[in-house]
């Protein structure tokens, strides 16, 4: 199964509704900075670019007159992956939109196409923080679990010397320095009362770690906060980055790409959307490494026109976005795990 192509898309794409829930920012999607999205054709058969290190390597150039070329290899394995389809549905009912219009809620359009937008882009950030926060997809030297008084809850741990020694354990392995950390919010809540990063004001109150005060003592390109939270079986509200740091090498382009601190599907796609503005980079043309990427079909995710239900007087709106999260590059990253 193909894309849609470009007068199929103009037929089935709502422009409107896709503007607006791709412009929506959700607050604490910060998975595209690990997996960042790379635009595919196909559902089925698509190749993962799977980088070795050779990407990174050094050669010896040198050869006498005469002599072959030293030829090198770019260092990528393709695998066959296949895309998963993802869609959800939501109805808003006639007398609710009159109800919403009483109260001057807003536009019951716009919200309904942001409310399925968060919530898909909630399930991707799930997705990633899955792959990337499991120590069954790392080998034994690119994951610690920390324990006892390395672990930053005790007062005699520290914090900066383990970080810089996790980064040091990537450069060694791809001879470049990471770009790119997530703590998790439960993380950074512990590095607040923690003695290498509370200060005392005049005032008395405490300064906040932020992403910008992490970038600038430990030297990444980008730090993210992942505050994101889930709804288990039971009710409970979870962290999606559980109780651990990430870091590892992101492709730069990708990273320039992402605006702010407010990561969003709009600036990460790669594609266009009739009607909708794309970015000038094809990451899956570029073939760069990184630790990782999101496959995702060309010209997700989208919204088309919503449809009626008459026998029961709601308007229904959709969203479709089919992708797959691989890791291309797991010497590229570093996970630190329990680490409270």
């Amino acid at each position: 199964m193909t894309g849609l192509s470009l007068g199929e898309q103009r037929l089935q794409i709502n422009t409107v509704l896709t503007h607006i829930a791709l412009g929506r920012k959700p607050k604490s999607r910060v998975g595209c900075a690990i997996f960042p999205i790379a635009p595919v054709n196909l559902m089925g058969g698509n190749k993962v670019i799977k980088f070795t290190n050779a990407e990174f390597a050094s050669y010896n150039s040198r050869r006498a007159p005469g002599d072959e070329y030293v030829r090198i290899s770019r260092g990528y394995l393709d695998e066959l992956i296949s895309l998963e389809y993802h869609g959800l549905e939501y109805p808003l009912n006639d007398d609710m939109r009159r109800e919403q219009r009483k109260s001057g809620i807003g536009d019951d359009y716009r919200g309904a196409s942001q409310f399925l937008m968060n919530v898909l882009s909630l399930e991707h950030e799930r997705e990633c923080a899955a792959i990337a926060m499991n120590p069954d997809n790392y080998s034994m030297d690119t994951y610690e679990v920390l324990v006892g008084t390395d672990k930053w809850s005790h007062p005699d741990s520290d914090i900066i010397q383990k970080i810089e020694d996790s980064k040091e354990k990537i450069r060694s392995k791809i001879g470049t320095d990471p770009n790119v950390a997530v703590f998790s919010a439960k993380v950074v809540a512990k590095m607040r009362g923690h003695k290498q990063f509370s200060r005392i004001t005049d005032a008395g109150s405490r300064i906040v770690v932020t992403e910008k005060q992490l970038e600038q003592e430990f030297g990444f390109e980008k730090v993210f906060i992942g505050k994101a939270t889930g709804v288990g079986a039971d009710d409970e509200f979870f962290d999606v980055w559980s109780n651990g740091v990430w870091m590892g090498y992101t492709d730069p382009i990708a990273l320039a790409r992402m605006s702010g601190k407010q990561l969003n599907w709009f600036n990460a796609i790669t594609r266009s959307i009739p009607g909708v503005a794309a970015a000038p980079v094809d990451l899956w043309q570029r073939r760069e490494p990184s630790f990782g990427y999101t496959y995702m079909m060309q010209g997700h995710p989208y919204l088309p026109n919503p449809y009626r239900e008459e026998q029961k007087d709601n308007t229904v709106f959709k969203i479709k976005a089919d992708w797959g999260i691989h890791m291309t590059g797991m010497n590229a990253g570093f996970l630190l795990l329990e680490v409270t």
